[in-house]
């Protein structure tokens, strides 16, 4: 009992710690990194056609403009990587650092 406690415990706090650091990645490290076309358009000849992941992260629906700033798609994958990323490293913490007679 007191070990499912610790995830309720855990997993949450590991998967704010991950959503920060990943946010941290992506927001200041990564996306001005990238190489957005010049134009404003995504179809624009003189721009040239960025890639299916920059489209899908990184365009917006309503002008079709592809840029720094993050659309829903990006927020998405984030939450779901904050969270599958809180889960793997609060079940490391809590089967490497506390010890229970029977595993439960």
């Amino acid at each position: 009992m007191k070990k499912y406690f610790l995830y309720w415990l855990f997993i949450p706090i590991f998967t704010i710690i991950c959503g920060v650091l990943i946010g941290y990645l992506d927001f200041y490290i990564i996306s001005p990194k990238l190489p957005f076309p010049d134009a404003c358009t995504y179809h624009s000849p003189e721009a040239g056609t960025p890639p299916f992941w920059m489209k899908f992260l990184y365009m917006d629906d309503i002008m079709h403009h592809v840029g720094p700033e993050p659309n829903s798609n990006h927020l998405i994958i984030f939450i779901i990587l904050s969270i599958i990323l809180g889960i793997i490293f609060s079940r490391l913490v809590i089967n490497n650092f506390f010890k229970f007679e029977n595993n439960n």
